[in-house]
C-alpha cells in the first residue's frame, strides 16, 4: 500500500506540475481579460460622457425652441390685437364716413332746395322783365 501511496503522490506531483503552469497561464489570461474589461469600461465611460453632452445640447436646443415658440405666441397675440384694433378703427371710420356722407347729402339737398328756389325767383323775375320789355316795345 505504501507503493500505491507513493505512486499516487508521484502522480499528484505530476498533476501539480502541470496545474501550476496552467494556473499561471490562467492568471495571465484573467489579468489580460480584466485589463480589456477596464479598457471597455473606460470606453463606455467616454461614450456615456458623449451621450451626456449630446443630451445637454438637445436640452439647449429644446430651450431655444421654447423661446421661439414663446416669440411666435407673442407675435400671434400681437397680430390678433392689431387685427381687432384695425377692425375697430375701420368700424369707427365707417361710422364717421357714413355720418359725414349723410351730412353732405343733407347739405346738397338743402343747397339744391335753395338753388331751386332761386331759379324759380329768377324765372319769375325774367318773366316780369319780359313782360316789361314787351310793354315797352308796344309803347314804342
Amino acid at each position: 500500500m505504501a507503493d500505491e501511496i507513493s505512486d499516487a503522490m508521484v502522480r499528484v506531483e505530476a498533476v501539480d506540475g502541470k496545474v501550476d503552469p496552467i494556473s499561471v497561464s490562467l492568471d495571465k489570461l484573467t489579468t489580460s481579460v480584466n485589463q480589456r474589461f477596464e479598457k471597455v469600461d473606460e470606453q463606455f465611460e467616454k461614450i456615456d460622457e458623449r451621450f451626456e453632452k449630446v443630451d445637454e445640447r438637445f436640452e439647449k436646443i429644446d430651450k431655444r425652441f421654447e423661446k421661439v415658440d414663446e416669440r411666435f405666441d407673442a407675435l400671434e397675440a400681437a397680430l390678433i390685437e392689431q387685427r381687432q384694433y384695425t377692425e375697430f378703427a375701420y368700424g369707427q371710420l365707417d361710422k364717421k364716413l357714413g355720418a359725414g356722407f349723410s351730412a353732405v347729402r343733407a347739405d346738397i339737398s338743402r343747397v339744391e332746395g335753395k338753388l331751386d328756389a332761386n331759379i324759380s325767383r329768377l324765372d319769375a323775375n325774367i318773366s316780369r322783365l319780359d313782360a316789361s320789355i314787351s310793354r315797352l316795345d308796344a309803347n314804342i
